[in-house]
């Protein structure tokens, strides 16, 4: 599956999958809607049918290509991926420190995975929704407002380059030159 186009995500829901009533998305908008509009925070759900690759490729994809979250990344995309029957959360930068990865695992295997093993996705999906936007209200202050540091290029050469250049100037200043010169 290729990542929909930002143009295409009218709704912090988006149903590519079609598992969810109208009833379930109605449900699932209202907090996420609240928390954006009292904390800049973005959450957004996805589902998709099933798609070649890795999962966390697609969300870092779908995360980078509508720029959730702003410059900060104050998002959690939840990823539903139907044929793996595997549900992913992709946390971003400023969002981190509210609502780890750890705390995530918990909240799936806790709250979400009894509702998706009984086949019901929209409470699934309404409570991980609910727990973070608890977590994050609670935990406000954690939330980082600039963004991420720039890594890699074009910030200069990559890290690589920095060691070799480290382990060459300790050589030399260690007598290096004078191991190979005298012999």
């Amino acid at each position: 599956m290729t990542v929909p186009g930002p143009a295409d995500r009218g709704s912090p829901i988006l149903d590519h999958a079609g598992i969810l009533s109208d009833d379930a998305e109605d449900s699932l908008r209202t907090p996420i809607e609240a928390l954006k509009d009292d904390l800049g925070f973005e959450i957004v759900v996805m589902t998709v049918p099933g798609f070649d690759g890795v999962i966390g490729d697609f969300s870092q994809e779908v995360s980078h290509e509508w720029g959730l979250g702003g410059e900060a990344e104050l998002f959690v995309l939840m990823l539903l991926v139907e044929d793996r029957r595997r549900f992913e959360f992709h946390v971003g930068y400023g969002a981190g420190r509210a609502v780890g990865q750890g705390w995530l695992t918990e909240v799936r295997s806790e709250q979400m995975v009894p509702h998706f093993a009984a086949g019901n996705f929209g409470q699934a999906l309404l409570a991980g929704v609910t727990a973070i936007d608890e977590q994050v209200r609670a935990n406000a202050d954690k939330l980082r407002h600039e963004p991420p540091p720039r890594q890699g290029p074009p910030g200069g050469p990559p890290p690589i380059v920095w060691v070799g250049l480290f382990l060459v100037a300790a050589a030399c200043g260690a007598g290096g030159w004078k191991l190979y010169a005298g012999r």
